[in-house]
């Protein structure tokens, strides 16, 4: 139980990136279609929306790719306000937003 105390965002991610790879799970998630028919799907936490505390997100794209942050927005309703209109228009330009703002792109399948 120490252990996820003391590293919440990290079990938050760990539990998210099980949830949008296909597995169990029960957070909301958004998704984020892009004008190239691909799509980002989005679960987030935001201590003050939550209680929990600390921020997170974990994001995945169509074709796999996984990013990670603990710099967040309130809400996934802020979450895609505050993404770039150019950033919707395809993969490559939702990828290079994220980078863009600080978010960390993982090896498929790894553990933030």
């Amino acid at each position: 139980m120490i252990h996820r105390h003391g590293n919440r965002e990290r079990w938050f991610l760990e539990r998210a990136f099980v949830q949008l790879r296909g597995g169990s799970g029960t957070e909301p998630v958004a998704v984020i279609d892009l004008g190239s028919g691909e799509s980002a799907s989005v679960i987030l936490e935001h201590g003050c929306c939550s209680g929990g505390g600390f921020d997170a997100v974990a994001i995945r794209t169509s074709d796999g790719s996984e990013f990670h942050s603990t710099l967040n927005y309130c809400g996934l309703e802020d979450f895609r306000f505050a993404v770039e209109a150019d950033a919707t228009a395809g993969l490559a330009a939702f990828k290079s937003f994220l980078t863009r703002q600080g978010y960390r792109e993982q090896r498929k399948g790894a553990v933030p």
